[in-house]
């Protein structure tokens, strides 16, 4: 990866004297303001300068037939003078000898810096997997199946797909690892077919528009690694809110079901809490029972935490509601250090949430957006609870 020359902006530096087309020790004019700021290339690197006769184009330097680079390797520190190496970036060492002429050297930009700023930028293709690229296949039309280009991405080790405008047709469960981070621009959706699921196990980089096509009769599943939900992700239209059962949902190991103990026969991803016992936020404290990740061989904690909780939702109530629960902290966490669980508390029934999203973090509360309460059984109730962080 090329060095980018140092570059000072207003530099024309005013040469002394008239040389041969070996020269390559240029005197500056000793009282020329610019010498002093001029890069010193043991300091700053190498560069270029354009030289050219400043009287006779003054002001035209690409007007001159004998325009020539210089590149230069020293700067000296007691008489203002240049060394450098003739003819370069296709130029050609000349005589810069015209009685009556001063030469002048500007430094600035020509084909050589912008070359090797190009060739220093990181290599986009090397990195991401752009979905409507060829090499992969994918359309994005909303009409042709583009399972195999996200399969084929996945099999050549892709761990960065971004997915431009479009609408993506998926045909076949398509499964997103941990380490592969699917980040989504605006106007991008899915759109799997029935009783077909998108999970995404990894990160999920999406602005506040829907992920999912109106009208898509599949699902799209975020896994556990995805603890930042923004409203309108989960919409079957661009109003935040307004969800049907094929929306986008979160994951089963996300919202953190209430079962006794670890499961007999885990499965990588799974999430629990290490002491049922001790689980309800009244006797918890801040540091009992813990959320732990089965990792494919061991149950590990996942963060020091603090657990705090809603009030008593009525689950027999339909529709959306905003929870404002109280974090108790000095400081305001970051919503993408929050995570959400939905507990029943009374009732026999079984409570029905569809969306549980962290919309906004303040001082003092967590603004939680709960979508379509409801449970089987009259009297059931629920409460929101809160894993922060600390």
């Amino acid at each position: 990866m090329p060095v980018l020359d140092p570059v000072v902006d207003f530099i024309e530096l005013t040469v002394s004297g008239l040389y041969d087309a070996a020269a390559t020790a240029i005197d500056i004019d000793a009282g020329d303001e610019h010498y002093t700021p001029t890069p010193d290339p043991a300091v700053s690197g190498q560069f270029n300068v354009l030289c050219y006769d400043g009287t006779v184009y003054a002001g035209r330097p690409q007007d001159d037939p004998n325009k020539e680079w210089f590149r230069v390797t020293a700067k000296s520190g007691s008489a203002p003078r240049l060394t450098v190496i003739r003819g370069q970036q296709g130029t050609a060492a000349s005589t810069k000898s015209t009685v009556g002429s001063t030469y002048k050297l500007i430094l600035g930009y020509g084909a050589k810096f912008r070359n090797d700023l190009e060739d220093s930028m990181v290599d986009m293709g090397a990195n991401y997997a752009l979905p409507t690229m060829s090499e992969y296949g994918a359309v994005g039309d909303g009409e042709t199946d583009d399972y195999a280009a996200f399969a084929a991405a996945l099999a050549a080790g892709v761990t960065h797909l971004v997915l431009p405008y479009g609408t993506y047709r998926i045909g076949t469960n398509l499964t997103f690892g941990t380490t592969v981070t699917v980040e989504m621009q605006q106007g991008a959706q899915w759109d799997p077919d029935s009783a077909k699921t998108v999970l995404i196990n990894g990160a999920l980089i999406a602005g506040n528009y829907r992920l999912k096509a109106s009208g898509a009769a599949g699902t799209v599943t975020l896994g556990a690694r995805v603890t930042h939900r923004k409203p309108r992700w989960f919409a079957d239209s661009d109003e935040p809110g307004i969800e049907s059962a094929t929306s986008v949902r979160l994951s089963t190991v996300l919202n953190i079901p209430p079962r006794a103990s670890a499961p007999a026969t885990p499965a990588a991803g799974d999430l629990t809490v290490a002491d049922r016992a001790t689980w309800d936020p009244a006797t918890l404290g801040d540091g009992g029972a813990y959320p732990v990740l089965y990792d494919g061989t061991i149950w590990k904690p996942l963060f020091p935490f603090k657990v705090v909780e809603s009030a008593a939702l009525d689950m027999e109530a339909g529709g959306g509601k905003t929870c404002e629960i109280a974090h108790g902290l000095a400081y305001t966490p970051a919503a993408k250090d929050i995570m959400a669980g939905i507990y029943q508390t009374a009732g026999a029934g079984t409570p029905m949430v569809r969306t549980l999203a962290i919309l906004s973090v303040d001082a003092t509360d967590v603004h939680v957006y709960v979508y379509q309460i409801g449970a089987t059984t009259a009297g059931t109730e629920a409460k929101v609870y809160l894993w922060i962080r600390i």
